[in-house]
């Protein structure tokens, strides 16, 4: 899907990932942090256990999978949101059960939006056991993310880091990785995405693998140089996390 941004168009984020694996603490970060003081409507497909940063409108699609059987749903509320809130901001919080490229064709239906940041959430502690119970389906999710959030990266090892950015490289070298919350920059992180659409576009759902890589014992995320922004090399240890000291105001969950 590739839509040129037109001046008043309602920037929308894309949050996705695993349950459990940050997809909140992210989107707490981001009201709390560069959002704050905006007007923000948040879309999640499931209720974790995390409560939401106090000031956002929250929604919760929940009639299904927002990739799929749930997409009318899903542009039906974002419409009574943009005319009943009149939001700066949009967020849209994924299950995880699907992948980015399978949920943009429903901006076709929505010009009053455009795409701002596209992120992938990864529990590195949970690498070994995503890539091992969901094999192909944890692929083309990682494929399909302009940005991956490495969450919990100081945690792991040595060992466990270097295999979580070999299959990076494997499967999304385009990809910029990001170890904490406080090194997601929304302004660059939009060009970023833009800038991969077509790639996405033109993505097939089948496979595996990524395309073959030229080996680079020195390889380092090729988007988080031209971008500017902080990648990090697959033998260094990344800076420590963001500390997380946010206090959150606890919201009803609808049972």
């Amino acid at each position: 899907m590739e839509r040129a941004s037109v001046p008043g168009q309602i920037p929308v984020d894309i949050i996705t990932g695993m349950k459990r694996s940050g997809k909140t603490s992210l989107i707490n970060a981001l009201l709390q942090g560069p959002y704050q003081g905006r007007r923000v409507s948040v879309f999640t497909n499931e209720l974790g256990d995390a409560p939401y940063a106090e000031g956002c409108r929250l929604h919760a699609v929940l009639g299904g999978c927002i990739c799929c059987t749930a997409q009318t749903e899903l542009i039906s509320e974002i419409q009574a949101a943009v005319r009943e809130e009149v939001p700066e901001h949009l967020i849209v919080e994924m299950s995880g059960k699907g992948t980015i490229r399978e949920i943009l064709q429903i901006f076709a239906y929505l010009p009053e939006c455009r795409l701002h940041q596209l992120i992938y959430v990864a529990d590195v502690r949970k690498w070994r056991a995503l890539t091992t119970v969901m094999g192909g389906g944890f692929a083309r999710q990682i494929r399909s993310a302009p940005i991956l959030l490495l969450n919990r990266w100081e945690e792991v090892s040595p060992e466990a880091r270097d295999a979580a950015w070999n299959q990076i490289r494997q499967w999304n070298p385009e990809a910029l990785a990001l170890t904490g919350f406080s090194q997601v920059d929304p302004e660059k992180n939009q060009t970023l995405c833009q800038a991969a659409l077509p790639r996405l576009a033109d993505q097939t759902s089948g496979g595996e693998g990524g395309e073959d890589r030229p080996s680079d014992a020195d390889w380092v995320l090729s988007a988080g140089e031209a971008m500017g922004a902080s990648a990090f090399r697959g033998r260094k240890a990344a800076p420590p996390e963001w500390k997380n000291k946010i206090r959150y105001k606890r919201t009803e969950k609808s049972s």
